[in-house]
Parts: structure tokens; C-alpha cells; sequence
């Protein structure tokens, strides 16, 4: 590695760039795991965690033909995070690197994994399912009338952001923050007071209606505003719109006509004090509903196929239909692993019991990066929630 290259390289785990390290082969590829403590004492454990890790890692380099010397180097950025402890701390509850000749890439993962090491010749990717699997896109706008908040995020991040041409308070629209001193006073010519004759001026009031009236409009206004803004900012986008407020302000947002073809959901609650960790834990809230019809209907299409007997359901079969790209989409176990080698020329699957062979993989994340290295779907559940016995079931294409 070069210099630049022993940098740790931050992903956010954005879908193109999961699917983009599941897709990378050849050579040997480093795989590291490690869950997180994040107050003292426990979090002393993190860098004593991840130095029995790498030296696991080194010595799996060895068994692959690497001579110590490069092994070190290869895993230099990892040693380097020993001797700084402070920057394995992250609000995350994992943390996953992955290593070859030409980066060092860590992911912060939003829930916790098993401490692991795995060298191959691809990366071990069935920790980071969970977060392939659901890690939805969205556009949370906190609104109140005198204060418009918008973010982006997704299950690792969140961020404040600034929507083009939308007004962040009902001045900016109106010039005013008060209906009131809208009505505007004129002298006249000629008057009279207290109904006598005379000519002296006498102050007149005009307006554009009652004041109530004229707040209506102005806030029908507003949150046209909003609503038009918004619409073009998530034109071509696939973020879900989640809304935050009390109910006659997300109600008058909603009304707008931009909204008929597009999903909004919202949570009347006042989100005037929340902070951004806290408007992400609210909008993953109200997605995973979504997420859980989804999985719900994979589900229901794996169980038909068992019915049905034209899906796979053994471990073996899965396996080789993966690397010959025929799923569609499978399920794997999260709970269960299996050592085993792929065998393509002889079509068969031969199980490793002992010892560690530097050629074979977990199956169960064998068939998850060979199905999605081949443009298939994949979930990861539970064994027992998987129709079937080995934990894994899957559609083929032909």
C-alpha cells in the first residue's frame, strides 16, 4: 500500500457502495467485525478487541502464502487505530473494515455484530446485510410556522440541509411576522370627527380582509412555498418524504396538490426541541413499518415456492445456484455458518469441519454476495423464520 492508501477511508453504507465491495474479487480481501463499547470502562476493551483481531487477521494472511513483513503493512491502518482508541468511539454500535492491496474501508454500523475476521478472496458480507437490506433514504422536514427544519438521512447518518427556494419561516414569504402590520393607515382629505362638519384629516384603516382572513392566506401561501420547494428538491429521488409537526400544520402541508403521487408519511409531534439524532431515530420509526411489508412479502413468495416445490431449500443446491447465478432472491440464516468450498467443476458442495481452509467461506455468505454479485435479492433473518431446514431458501430464475 501506498502512503494514501493506508488511510482509512469512511463509507456511509449507501447502497451502491455496499454493493460495490460485495461485487470486488481476486486476491486476498480482510474482513474485520468488531461491536463497540462506548463509555469507560468497557470501551477500553475496543482497541484490546481489535488487536487480537488483526493479529488473527495477520496470521490467516500467513496461511494464504503472505509473508509477515506485507501482512503488517496491509493491516497497518487498522494498528494504527490501536494506539488512537478515540477514533474507534462512534455513535454506532459496530464497526466493519475491510482491507485489500488497494484501500482500507471502514463502516460504522447501526446495530451490533459478532467480533469476526475472515481473509478470502472476497469480502465476507453477511454482517452487513441488515443494513443492505434496509437502510431507506429519506427527507424529514420539521415544520412550524415560525421555523422550517429539513434533513436527509438514512439508518448511519443524518444531516441538516438546505432546500432550494423554500422558505424557512412565514416572513420570508410575507415580509411580516404579524398580520396585524399589514393594515394600512391612509389620511383622507376631508373628514369628520364625532360627526360634526369640518375639513380636518382623520386617520383611515384599510386592509385586505379580517385579520384572521389574512392569515389564512398568508399561510396558505407559506406552505404552498414549502410544499412547491420541497417538490422539486425530491423530483427524481427516491427519499421518502417524512413529516414532523402539529397536526393542522402537516395537515395544511399535505393538502398541497404536489403530494398526490408521492408517499408521505408524518407524526404529529411537536419537533421544535428535537436534535438530529433524535428526528433520525423518529423517521427510521415510522419507515420500518414499510420495511417489515416488504420482508412480509419476500416471505410470502418463498413459501409459495416451497408449495409449489420449484424453489431451493438445501444448503448445497443454494450454494451452487448462486455462483451460477440462477437466484432470484434467497434468504439466508444470520444465526447459523457453515465452512464450505463451492466446487464448480464438479458441481458439488464439499463441507471443511476442521481446521481453516483459506479457499472456503461461510456458505450462508457465500450464496448472499454470489446472489447479489449476479443481480439477485437478499434477505437475512432468523433460521427458524426461513421455510425450510438449512436456514437458507431461494427462487431461481430458470
Amino acid at each position: 500500500m501506498t502512503q494514501e492508501k493506508t488511510r482509512l477511508q469512511k463509507l456511509q453504507g449507501s447502497h451502491e457502495e455496499l454493493e460495490s465491495l460485495v461485487k470486488e474479487r481476486g486476491g486476498l480481501r480482510v474482513s474485520i467485525y468488531l461491536p463497540i463499547e462506548g463509555s469507560a470502562p468497557e470501551s477500553e476493551q475496543n482497541p484490546v478487541r481489535l488487536r487480537s483481531l488483526i493479529e488473527s487477521a495477520i496470521q490467516q494472511l500467513k496461511a494464504a502464502g503472505m509473508n509477515s513483513e506485507k501482512a503488517e503493512e496491509l493491516l497497518q491502518p487498522l494498528a494504527t487505530l490501536i494506539t488512537s482508541p478515540k477514533e474507534l468511539l462512534t455513535s454506532e454500535q459496530s464497526l466493519a473494515f475491510f482491507i485489500d492491496s488497494e484501500a482500507a474501508r471502514r463502516i460504522d454500523l447501526p446495530y451490533s455484530t459478532s467480533a469476526s475476521c475472515r481473509v478470502s478472496n472476497q469480502f465476507a458480507i453477511k454482517p452487513l446485510l441488515p443494513l443492505l437490506q434496509w437502510n431507506p433514504s429519506y427527507t424529514a422536514v420539521c415544520i412550524n410556522r415560525g421555523e422550517i427544519r429539513a434533513f436527509r438521512g438514512n439508518r448511519t447518518k443524518i444531516e441538516a440541509i438546505s432546500v432550494p427556494h423554500m422558505p424557512e419561516k412565514l416572513e420570508d414569504i410575507t415580509g411580516i411576522d404579524d398580520p396585524e402590520k399589514s393594515i394600512q393607515h391612509h389620511t383622507a382629505k376631508t373628514g369628520s370627527a364625532e360627526g360634526r362638519p369640518g375639513s380636518a384629516p382623520v386617520a383611515q384603516m384599510h386592509g385586505q380582509g379580517l385579520p384572521s382572513d389574512f392569515e389564512d392566506s398568508q399561510l396558505d401561501r407559506f406552505f404552498r412555498a414549502v410544499s412547491k420547494a420541497l417538490h422539486a428538491y425530491l423530483s427524481g429521488q427516491n427519499d421518502s418524504l417524512v413529516l414532523f409537526g402539529v397536526e393542522e400544520n402537516v395537515g395544511l402541508l399535505q393538502s398541497m396538490d404536489e403530494w398526490k403521487e408521492r408517499k408521505v408519511l408524518s407524526k404529529t409531534e411537536d419537533p421544535h426541541r428535537w436534535d438530529a439524532s433524535q428526528i433520525k431515530e423518529k423517521a427510521l420509526e415510522l419507515l420500518k413499518p414499510h420495511a417489515k411489508a416488504e420482508m412480509d412479502a419476500r416471505l410470502d413468495r418463498l413459501r409459495e415456492a416451497q408449495n409449489k416445490k420449484n424453489g431451493l431449500f438445501k444448503l448445497g443446491d443454494c450454494a451452487l445456484a448462486a455462483a451460477t447465478g440462477r437466484i432470484e432472491m434467497a434468504a439466508v440464516a444470520q444465526d447459523l455458518e457453515v465452512t464450505g468450498i463451492c466446487e464448480l467443476d464438479e458441481m458439488k458442495v464439499k463441507i471443511i469441519t476442521e481446521g481453516d481452509a483459506p479457499c472456503a467461506h461461510d456458505l450462508y455468505d457465500f450464496i448472499a454476495s454470489e446472489t447479489i454479485y449476479h443481480g439477485g435479492e437478499i434477505c437475512i433473518l432468523e433460521a427458524d423464520a426461513i421455510p425450510g431446514d438449512d436456514g437458507v431458501a431461494a427462487t431461481v430464475r430458470f
